[in-house]
C-alpha cells in the first residue's frame, strides 16, 4: 500500500503547508480545492488517508464526507476533518457524516495532524496484511 494522502482544502497556502509536512514523511500528496474535485480525486487517486476541510466551495466538507463514506471505493479510507471550526455542533456533524477524526486548525492540531495521518496509514497497512 502506497503512502498517499488526498488533501481537500480550499486555501492554497494551507494545502501547501500540509503537503510539505506530509511529503517530508514520505507521502505522495494530491490536492483538491473544492468538494466535487475532491470526490473525483478520491476515486481516481485512491489515497491511504483523506484530509478534509469543513468549509469548502461548491459543497461542504460534511457533504463530501457523507458521499465518501457511501461509495465502495472510498468508504474504508480514513477521513480526517481538519478545520478552523471548533464548535461542538460542527464536530458532531462531521462524525455523523462518517469522519474518523476531527482536528482543529490551531497550533496543537497542526502539530498533531501528521502523526494522526501516519497512525491511520499504519492501521490500514496492518489491516491489509491481515486480509492476505
Amino acid at each position: 500500500m502506497q503512502k498517499s494522502v488526498l488533501v481537500i482544502e480550499d486555501s492554497p497556502s494551507q494545502a501547501a503547508l500540509t503537503r510539505i509536512e506530509l511529503e517530508k514523511m514520505g507521502y505522495l500528496v494530491e490536492i483538491a480545492y473544492d468538494g466535487p474535485q475532491g470526490l473525483e480525486k478520491a476515486r481516481s487517486f485512491g489515497p491511504s488517508v483523506i484530509i478534509l476541510d469543513c468549509n469548502l466551495p461548491k459543497m461542504s466538507g460534511v457533504e463530501v464526507c457523507k458521499i465518501l463514506k457511501t461509495q465502495t471505493e472510498t468508504r474504508s479510507t480514513p477521513v480526517v476533518m481538519f478545520s478552523a471550526e471548533n464548535k461542538l455542533a460542527q464536530m458532531s456533524s462531521a462524525y455523523s457524516a462518517g469522519a474518523d477524526f476531527y482536528v482543529t486548525k490551531d497550533r496543537e492540531g497542526s502539530n498533531s495532524l501528521p502523526k494522526l495521518v501516519e497512525a491511520c496509514y499504519q492501521r490500514r497497512l496492518r489491516q491489509a496484511r491481515r486480509a492476505i
